[in-house]
């Protein structure tokens, strides 16, 4: 029958060790368990679970090579990033008199990563402007450090009190004065103080936006190719105006509240098409306070092939005033004419076309009380004439 041998101090017979022998020695093994996903610099736990171990074991933890713990079954560390791909064991000496003998646990690899701090900042979004008129929306955006994890949840505010926006970028409608910030809760497990940190905050600044110099005046319908049309705008102290034209070129007063431009000449070469607004105005005002406000005017223009008042061409429009509907008498019969209608602002709010008969063409337009432009085109002419609607 197999032996196995005891080691036991033997210091009342022999005051050295000495080996015995027994036929049915206890069993001795040993299990660890414990995370092996650390941070640096936090403790980690690790529990054996011994097999024979009498009742007063020995047990010695190991990080590497080197001892680490104390003689129990539990064992905390604190790992550094150097001991990153390091393996943590342990050994068991049981306390029965008769066992198998020193049992060797298993292995833990270690992956020790360096804790990370998450940040956040906020900015505007869709605009360089600081600034936003009274009443008008405000977009933020927020941007990540370089520490987020792949995950990461929003929470925006305005004056410390939370609002239903939870995305990287938002539409919010603060006042003058509010405060707004946002909150970002990160995904990574490694890192150094909390998972949720807050932004940069920003003062939202709303201003009226009549302490800029509004609206533009001048001729919003003009003649295709027109010269030294006119624009401006009230001037106001400490202000400066760049001005940016569409369709044509700033032939005086380039910063100045009032500029003259030279309209391009448009060809058309079907006098039934319609003409549409073709080119445009632009003005960013700088204000004495460096903030900034662009107003845009769009232009409408007619063709000058040929241009006659309503007294030339024998063009009748009544009733002049009108409450409803007015009437087009043409000179002759079986013209081919296109009538566009204008308002003050150059915007069209009626056309359409008709073949000239015996009897006056009866337009029904739907726009309110005002002054009009009825443009005719027919013919290669150009026939504008003014109409009134009132109540």
């Amino acid at each position: 029958m197999k032996k196995y041998f005891l080691s036991i101090i033997c210091f009342l017979i022999f005051g050295q060790v000495c080996h015995c022998q027994c036929s049915n020695p206890t069993t001795v093994s040993l299990t660890i368990n414990g995370v092996n996903q650390a941070c640096a610099g936090t403790p980690i736990t690790f529990v054996a679970t011994p097999v024979g171990e009498g009742s007063s074991p020995v047990f010695q933890w190991y990080l590497g090579t080197i001892p680490v713990g104390d003689n129990s079954s539990t064992c905390t560390i604190i790992p550094s990033i150097e001991d990153n791909g390091k393996q943590i064991t342990a050994t068991l000496i049981s306390s029965e008199i008769c066992n198998t003998g020193m049992a060797t646990s298993n292995k833990i690899l270690l992956f020790v990563r360096t804790p990370e701090t998450p940040s956040v900042t906020i900015d505007f979004f869709l605009t360089t402007e600081s600034s936003f008129c009274i009443g008008d929306p405000s977009y933020f955006r927020a941007t990540l450090g370089s520490f987020a994890g792949p995950d990461v949840t929003y929470q925006w505010y305005i004056n410390n009190i939370p609002v239903d926006k939870y995305d990287g970028t938002v539409t919010l409608h603060p006042e003058n004065g509010d405060e707004v910030y946002v909150t970002m809760t990160s995904s990574l497990e490694c890192i150094i103080g909390s998972a949720t940190v807050q932004s940069n905050s920003i003062t939202v600044e709303k201003i009226d936006c009549s302490i800029f110099s509004l609206p533009i005046s001048g001729p919003t319908l003009i003649q295709s190719g027109e010269l030294n049309a006119v624009y401006s705008v009230p001037y106001l102290i400490g202000s400066t105006y760049d001005w940016e034209v569409a369709g044509g070129t700033i032939v005086k007063g380039k910063n100045t509240n009032s500029i003259t431009v030279d309209w391009e000449e448009i060809k058309i070469v079907d006098p039934m098409i319609p003409s549409r607004p073709q080119y445009s105005l632009t003005l960013i005002e700088t204000n004495k306070t460096n903030l900034k406000h662009t107003t845009i005017l769009d232009i409408g223009a007619v063709t000058t092939s040929i241009s006659k008042s309503l007294a030339q061409s024998g063009i009748t429009l009544f009733p002049n005033p009108t409450t409803e509907s007015f009437n087009i008498e043409m000179p002759k019969s079986g013209i081919a004419v296109n009538y566009e209608v204008f308002d003050l602002t150059g915007a069209s709010v009626a056309q359409g076309n008709f073949i000239s008969t015996s009897t006056a063409e009866k337009i029904t337009p739907n726009f309110g009380a005002g002054m009009y432009q009825v443009v005719l085109r027919y013919n290669d002419v150009v026939t504008c004439g003014r109409l009134s609607k009132v109540q």
